[in-house]
């Protein structure tokens, strides 16, 4: 019996995940069965088993597949702009997706918290590392600071004010992505100017005593 080698294994795994966004984007994820992304894939329902534990892991493998780096914004005309276009990056490389593939990932998220989290951890890191490219770009705009924020505490806040209104863009249909960017750098845009009056603030009382 020839043995599967290491490269068809890989080969068989991305097929399966390209299949399964296609069809997620046809039919959406809810509509879509496992059984028919193998049958798509031309292997058994058991075998698509060998390689994704379930239809929720197929999902999160897709997203995991975006990415969240960093973007270059060294040419940018200013820090905010450039906060705010790391903090919208990869947001827009999800908005690539059908909205309802981005809510489903959502909902996946809130029914994995309990049931499997394993898969909810995959979820988590990716929002990790949403944070520590943002922490980064701040850093290299405005240096180390511990007061009045720290870099990391900014990212978490900038974070905060993303997720929400990403959340009510993926909730009412009716707004289009450029409304939901417009929100965010309106917001971000007085939260990091404000940041930035602190940080010169505490600079100028450092240098004056």
């Amino acid at each position: 019996m020839a043995r599967i080698t290491q490269a068809l294994k890989e080969e068989t795994r991305q097929k399966i995940i390209d299949t399964a966004r296609d069809l997620f984007m046809q039919h959406g994820y809810e509509h879509t069965k496992t059984k028919t992304i193998a049958k798509a894939c031309g292997i058994a329902e058991g075998t698509l088993f060998n390689y994704f534990a379930s239809k929720d892991e197929i999902l999160i493998t897709i997203f995991e597949a975006i990415g969240i780096d960093s973007v270059q914004t060294s040419d940018l005309p200013s820090p905010i702009d450039m906060i705010i276009t790391q903090a919208l990056h990869p947001i827009k490389r999800m908005n690539n997706m059908p909205r309802g593939m981005l809510f489903d990932l959502f909902i996946a998220s809130i029914k994995l918290a309990r049931k499997k989290p394993r898969l909810f951890q995959r979820l988590a890191a990716m929002d990790l590392n949403y944070i520590e490219a943002l922490t980064q770009t701040i850093e290299r705009c405005v240096g180390l600071h511990d007061d009045p924020l720290s870099a990391k505490e900014l990212a978490h806040m900038i974070y905060g004010v993303v997720a929400a209104e990403f959340l009510s863009y993926l909730y009412h249909q009716e707004t289009d992505y450029q409304d939901f960017a417009n929100q965010v750098k309106r917001k971000l845009g007085f939260l990091i100017s404000t940041y930035f009056k602190e940080v010169k603030h505490v600079d100028s009382t450092e240098q004056g005593q």
